[in-house]
């Protein structure tokens, strides 16, 4: 009677826990021994806001109840090995399985309260926290608030950059573009993966952001945002629509942007030194206007399994500026003459594109990755001038074909080493017909073929990666030679972590590109009366040599400092080049060059208090060029943030100090002003609404640009019409079945040309 009265109270003691939302499972290695006393942290899934934290015990398990049924995030972390992230389901008939990799360095993961931060290995993990996730809406502004040291981010010109070079962005381990990261909603980012020295996959970067997206379920969305400037006629407004079912989700995306501006006030001192004659004029616009239409549409068709993940996506671009055009007046000094001058560009693009990826698992420890893509541009570019003794008119129609091969073999070996195999090809024809003033029929393609092996080994507290391999370069222009050339590269990074809360990482790159397709040509455009730029089909690719040294350090759980030392030499750097022609200045780009340049940045972000968070960034710039002729450049520029959040409110501060810039293949330093700006975002429930100016005391942002080559000199000044800025901005979306991942838009906005353009 005592053994049914025990089995009876144990089984409803089984049933009420179960009843209770029960999570229940182990932590074990990748041997299936259990990791006693894990420490576990339990989230909410919608906001990675904190629920409960709990023990394993000493052979691994770990059970608790849940005041919801549903999902939540959990994150296991235990001494000598890798944290781990994962969605967890409450009331699962199977216990739950959370592995963790051994990892040598004892005390390596640094967890940082409030967002969840930890140094794993090669980059950085980021768990937002909730106040992010309340007062930020899209995935661009989430990366703007979490102030990662050592990243400059500005979301008026979408671009995200790092000491001398520009962040490659990814989603789930796919290179997007800066409007598929501000249409990701941030609430679906489960994390944020930073590579500041990139290895595996994101090896050739710069820099690189991984940013994973939280598990879909069945459901859709519909989702609307605009953001409108009130100093001149500038919109963007965006439409999404996706409806997801099991494993495969079908998403559209469709766009308008639309810029109406006067053109630019331009004031222009020139000295021509030609060897029968010197000549020196002015020039200053008095009246001009600039008109940009775009349009995208866009259908994504997403299917992730277990073992395997496949996407496509076909989109189309179509951009035009119906006029482009400045007045104004130009006089010789010598001859005192005064001449009235009109310049006009007008230019349009209509681009499909289809994109393929396939992500395989073959095994646990064995995987492929290929991704294939495909683009079709046909361009339109016309530009005209006229003063009292000269008018032109030179109009270019181009067909541009290009393709994209990515494939990627890898390995995982258990003593934390890795082997894989890259292999690439990229491949361009264009074909352009010049009509007018200049006519000419222009035909070039080229393809670059590259495979790598890339080896990763660990030694207690070093890490060395080893990435040997070769490229194939080709191209081809009508009647010029064809141009091969064949290089061995090297990437190698030396890790070592001295400290549970400091990295230090060497970066060795020996690598080559080739010129942009809109120089490799022999085309030429009238300018003005005294200048003609021109193509140069004999360009060689140019050789590289980069090093770099990242150090990283957290202070307690609030301040996080990068500091970065970075070197470069290039040879056969492209540059502009200048010569006298039968009286007429002819612009053209060159290889004879060398340069070098060296750069220094050191960051700190500071999160002062949970609602108060402070960036301050500060670069040194010294670089030098040489061959034709010599030049020199020194810079140093400070860039600082600050974020305050206040219930549903958050206000964001900004500013710039002054700075100047070499801007290649130029060889111009434009004098930057200081610059500065502020918002006001309320975010509650789906909507968003945020204020916000640039620059709102500046009436005359004045940018300087100067140029000093030997044969000629010039500055110019130029008043922007469009850096002061103040804007509206609304975004709602509406959810209908269960909640759904919101997704991104996968598409690349910047239309392929190889036109050679006047402006």
């Amino acid at each position: 009677m005592k053994r049914i009265i025990s089995i009876l109270i144990v089984t409803f003691f089984f049933l009420s826990t179960y009843s209770q939302n029960t999570l229940q499972g182990r932590i074990e290695d990748l041997r299936k021994q259990g990791i006693p006393y894990t420490t576990i942290k339990l989230l909410q899934v919608n906001d990675s806001s904190f629920v409960k934290g709990l023990v394993s015990d000493s052979l691994g398990y770990f059970q608790t109840t849940m005041p919801q049924e549903g999902k939540y995030i959990l994150i296991a972390n235990s001494l000598g090995y890798d944290s781990n992230v994962q969605i967890v389901e409450t009331n699962k008939s199977s216990p739950i399985i959370v592995t963790l990799t051994s990892n040598s360095i004892a005390l390596k993961d640094v967890v940082v309260r409030g967002s969840s931060i930890t140094r794993k290995d090669t980059h950085l993990q980021i768990i937002p926290d909730k106040q992010i996730y309340k007062h930020t809406n899209n995935g661009y502004d989430l990366l703007y608030d979490l102030m990662i040291p050592n990243l400059q981010i500005d979301r008026q010109k979408g671009a995200v950059t790092t000491i001398g070079g520009t962040v490659t962005l990814y989603i789930d381990g796919r290179k997007v573009e800066y409007r598929e990261v501000k249409g990701l909603k941030s609430k679906d980012i489960l994390k944020v993966e930073y590579y500041d020295v990139p290895t595996g996959k994101y090896a050739g970067d710069y820099a690189s952001i991984n940013i994973i997206t939280r598990p879909m379920t069945t459901g859709g969305y519909i989702s609307v945002d605009g953001t409108q400037q009130l100093a001149y006629q500038e919109g963007d407004y965006n439409l999404a629509a996706k409806v997801a079912h099991g494993s495969t989700s079908f998403t559209i995306f469709g766009g308008y942007n639309r810029l109406h501006y006067d053109a630019d006030k331009i004031e222009r001192e020139e000295f021509f030194h030609f060897d029968n004659n010197e000549i020196s004029r002015s020039y200053s616009s008095y009246e001009g206007v600039n008109k940009q239409n775009q349009e995208y549409v866009q259908l994504n068709i997403l299917t992730k399994k277990k073992k395997y993940m496949l996407s496509e996506k076909l989109s189309l671009v179509r951009k035009e500026c119906p006029i482009d055009q400045t007045d104004g007046v130009l006089f010789v000094n010598k001859a005192q003459t005064r001449t009235g001058q009109s310049s006009t560009n007008i230019s349009s693009s209509l681009m499909p594109r289809l994109s393929l990826y396939g992500n395989f698992d073959i095994t646990d420890k064995q995987y492929v990755e290929l991704s294939l893509a495909g683009t079709y541009s046909r361009n339109k570019y016309s530009n005209m001038y006229q003063d009292d003794e000269l008018n032109t008119s030179t109009k270019t129609t181009e067909d541009y074909y290009s393709a994209n091969f990515y494939g990627k073999y890898g390995i995982i070996f258990p003593h934390k080493n890795s082997l894989s195999f890259h292999l690439g090809s990229v491949y361009m024809n264009t074909m352009s017909q010049y009509v007018g003033t200049y006519e000419s029929w222009q035909h070039q393609w080229s393809s670059q073929n590259y495979v790598f092996v890339e080896y990763v080994q660990q030694f207690n507290k070093w890490r060395l990666r080893l990435k040997p391999g070769a490229s194939a370069l080709y191209y081809h222009t009508k009647d010029a030679d064809a141009v091969s050339h064949y290089i061995p590269q090297l990437q190698s990074t030396i890790f070592w972590q001295p400290t549970k809360n400091q990295q230090v990482a060497l970066d060795v790159l020996y690598s080559n590109s080739y010129p942009t397709s809109s120089s490799l040509n022999t085309a030429e455009q009238i300018i003005d009366n005294l200048r003609i730029k021109r193509g140069n089909e004999n360009l060689r690719p140019m050789d590289f040599f980069q090093g770099a040294v990242n150090y990283n350090v957290q202070i307690g759980s609030r301040i996080n400092i990068a500091s970065v030392s970075n070197f470069s030499y290039q040879y056969h750097q492209y540059v502009e080049k200048y010569f006298e022609e039968n009286g007429k200045l002819i612009n053209t780009i060159d290889d004879h060059n060398y340069s070098r340049s060296m750069v220094e940045l050191l960051s700190l972000s500071w999160k002062a208090t949970d609602n108060l968070r402070l960036k301050i960034d500060g670069v040194y710039n010294h670089a030098d060029v040489w061959g034709k002729f010599r030049t020199s450049f020194n810079s140093w520029r400070a860039y600082m943030n600050a974020n305050y959040y206040c219930k549903d409110f958050a206000f964001r501060l900004w500013a710039n100090t002054k700075g100047k810039e070499m801007m290649l293949p130029m060889i111009a330093v434009e004098k930057i002003p200081v610059n500065y700006g502020g918002s006001v975002n309320w975010n509650h429930k789906e909507w968003s609404i945020e204020l916000g100016t640039v620059s709102p005391f500046h009436k005359n942002n004045e940018f300087i640009e100067t140029l000093n080559v030997p044969v000629y000199n010039s500055q110019e000044h130029i008043i922007s019409s469009t850096n002061r800025k103040f804007y509206i901005q609304a975004a709602y979306t509406f959810n209908f079945g269960k909640k759904t991942q919101k997704d991104w838009k996968n598409i690349d906005m910047n239309v392929n040309s190889a036109i050679l353009k006047a402006k």
